[in-house]
């Protein structure tokens, strides 16, 4: 799941598993360990399974690390001095956990003179330093101390580690794609991954064997052999309605979002800056975006619809509202705003 924002990723894991609970995520993260939040795709905050994690590094350290390295080179930071700040952050949070201004404080004196420059970047708002840190394998986004996030050694966090071949985790790394995003095409890949178009066809071209062609809509796009049956046998018995959070990844396995909306909506979901909207999903379409306030013990859910939604679609949707509220341990107010024609407010 990604993870710019935390409660974003919450509800994204809460959408596909519904048992799940807050305090679960919270545990699994800060306590049990069995998932961790790192940078990695896209070079972007992502929630992953801690038993996993050495194939996601492994896969993408190499690529994501030149790309890091190209843009720490533009505030003046060579190779020696990434080194030299690896080494240190390490050692600077050898007696546990710090807040990027625990750390920055901390490196001070051990960067003073060999990388005086790129202090500053420890406590950048994209990740800086800590980031590069992080795609090596070597760290991971602690817990929060009050508003502040913190880094934690990998290493005092997962007991449990397998170095793997990079080959092999690459490949490893694009059947899970396949399995979550196919039918796809190599462009689709790259851009979820991150990586090149050139250096993604590396690794696609590999894994061919194992692909079969099919036609999307006049396009040629890849599956796993493995899971053809499956999607074959495969049918809509009912309409199916989901309230997506912001950043939530079936939003981003794709180059191309038109068999997600058209056009003229693009921008009300892919924003600027980066940012996507919350949306409805109405058998896998985007049909509007939402948003939620918390007010109390209330969670007001605001929908807005890009189309006339009939009654047995709000029927749904109200119930997912309750399964957001609920979700945070609140009642649920739904509204609708901005409605075409044919839709009511609840």
């Amino acid at each position: 799941m990604q993870a710019q924002v935390m409660s974003a990723a919450q509800l994204a894991l809460r959408t596909r598993t519904a048992a799940v609970s807050v305090r679960d995520i919270e545990r699994a993260l800060w306590q049990d360990h069995t998932l961790v939040k790192v940078w990695s795709m896209r070079g972007t905050l992502h929630l992953l399974p801690a038993r996993e994690l050495s194939l996601y590094v492994a896969a993408l350290k190499p690529y994501r690390l030149k790309q890091e390295r190209r843009w720490l080179a533009r505030y003046g930071v060579d190779d020696r001095a990434i080194e030299a700040m690896a080494v240190a952050i390490l050692a600077a949070l050898r007696d546990g956990p710090l807040t990027r201004r625990q750390l920055t404080q901390a490196l001070q004196p051990r960067l003073k003179h060999s990388a005086p420059q790129i202090q500053d970047l420890v406590q950048h708002g994209w990740g800086g330093l800590g980031k590069y840190v992080c795609l090596q394998g070597e760290l991971c986004v602690g817990p929060n101390q009050g508003q502040e996030t913190t880094f934690v050694r990998r290493d005092h966090w997962l007991a449990d580690w397998q170095d793997t071949p990079g080959k092999q985790a690459e490949d490893w790394l694009l059947r899970r794609y396949l399995a979550a995003y196919g039918p796809a095409i190599v462009q689709d890949f790259a851009a979820w991954a991150g990586l090149s178009v050139r250096d993604a066809r590396h690794i696609w071209q590999r894994l061919q064997p194992e692909m079969e062609t099919i036609s999307v809509e006049g396009i040629d796009a890849a599956v796993l052999q493995s899971d053809l049956p499956t999607l074959q046998a495969a049918s809509l018995g009912r309409q199916v309605v989901h309230l997506l959070p912001s950043f939530d990844v079936y939003l981003l396995g794709h180059r191309s979002k038109l068999h997600l909306v058209t056009d003229d909506r693009y921008k009300r979901v892919y924003r600027a800056a980066g940012w996507l909207s919350p949306v409805l999903l109405i058998d896998g379409r985007i049909a509007g975006v939402w948003s939620y306030t918390r007010r109390g013990e209330s969670l007001q859910v605001s929908i807005e619809p890009f189309e006339a939604i009939a009654k047995r679609q709000r029927t749904q949707i109200e119930r997912r509202a309750q399964e957001v509220a609920g979700f945070f341990d609140s009642s649920c107010e739904l509204a609708y705003t901005g409605t075409p024609a044919g839709n009511t407010a609840h």
